[in-house]
């Protein structure tokens, strides 16, 4: 008899979610940012490579519906901007160290918001917590929860993208399922 094969592990459905993500040399400086923040020895620093800041976390979704994902993608036009990452903090109720931006571009909320609408409308779930732009740097964090200032990282947001997330023993694995160019010519979201 063939083991039961679980959502995680089936063709049959796929975690996902919207998200930025930054180029390597923007990914570098974040991840040097997080290395000193590791204290304890349950804290588990972010790999590299699983650097992102998320737009909107959609969850499990029927494989089949992959197309629709990324047709919402498609629709959205994201104005090019410049994220300005400045300071790190902790949230205590999770133990996630993260790193932020003082003051985002009005861009950022506007678009996520977008794209949360426009999930919502095709029947996607879609969290309505407020957002908070940020990329985990440490879980399990033991970072005293008072933001702290940074040498500032600036990322040119040039897209976002579709992944799937797998998780494993180690952690999360990442997938970029989809890619959209931002368009320097857009000045608001526009669906």
């Amino acid at each position: 008899m063939a083991p039961a094969r679980t959502a995680e592990s089936s063709d049959q459905s796929l975690r996902v979610f919207f998200a930025l993500w930054p180029p390597p040399d923007v990914a570098r400086r974040l991840h040097q940012i997080g290395r000193p923040l590791k204290q304890g020895p349950a804290a588990r620093s972010m790999r590299l490579d699983t650097l992102h800041l998320t737009l909107a976390f959609v969850g499990e979704v029927e494989a089949g519906r992959l197309d629709a994902l990324k047709a919402i993608g498609a629709a959205i036009r994201l104005p090019s901007f410049e994220l300005r990452l400045d300071f790190i903090d902790r949230w205590p109720h999770n133990d996630i160290a993260w790193v932020g931006c003082s003051e985002p571009s009005a861009v950022l909320p506007e678009f996520a918001a977008t794209l949360r609408d426009a999930l919502s409308a095709q029947g996607f779930p879609v969290e309505r917590r407020g957002f908070t732009p940020h990329l985990t740097l440490l879980r399990k964090s033991e970072l005293p929860s008072a933001r702290q200032a940074v040498t500032p990282v600036v990322w040119p947001v040039t897209e976002f993208v579709l992944v799937r997330s797998r998780r494993m023993a180690h952690g999360a694995n990442y997938e970029v399922l989809a890619r959209w160019p931002s368009d320097p010519a857009a000045v608001a979201p526009v669906r």
